[in-house]
């Protein structure tokens, strides 16, 4: 009768080591999906920029230049962002097999890469919304 007691126990301490294991093989996939996103989100913003072009507006150049000039600089240091995550966790994490990779350092630079994300697509609205108004006057 002791074996079948134990029996049922044994089934619910294998379910709550199982979970524990479960919850941080989803953390990492989550992790990687996360960083995977604004990477790509971040080298589309980067395309966009590309095609920033002053074609008509040769004495007006200016106005398109800082803000495009911002709006790569804050899509780079996004990537560096999102460099320094892959390198500081994610490789750790997947590469080297090391547990001891500092997840909240993750957070911060996902955090800080999709916040400066955000800054360069703000200026590449400005400089679409600059053009717009200088094309509606000419």
């Amino acid at each position: 009768m002791d074996a079948e007691a134990s029996a049922p126990t044994s089934g619910i301490v294998q379910q709550e080591t199982e979970a524990p294991r479960l919850e941080q093989l989803l953390a990492k996939y989550i992790s990687v999906w996360l960083w995977s996103i604004l990477f790509g989100a971040s080298t589309g913003l980067l395309y966009a920029l590309s095609d920033i072009r002053a074609r008509d507006w040769a004495k007006l150049s200016v106005v398109f230049a800082i803000p495009a000039v911002l709006a790569f600089a804050f899509a780079l240091i996004s990537w560096w962002h999102l460099l320094s995550g892959l390198r500081q966790y994610l490789i750790p994490i997947y590469v080297l097999q090391h547990a001891e990779a500092d997840r909240y350092e993750f957070a911060y630079h996902l955090s800080r890469a999709f916040q400066f994300m955000i800054y360069a697509s703000v200026m590449r609205i400005l400089v679409t919304v600059v053009e717009l108004a200088l094309a509606a006057a000419a």
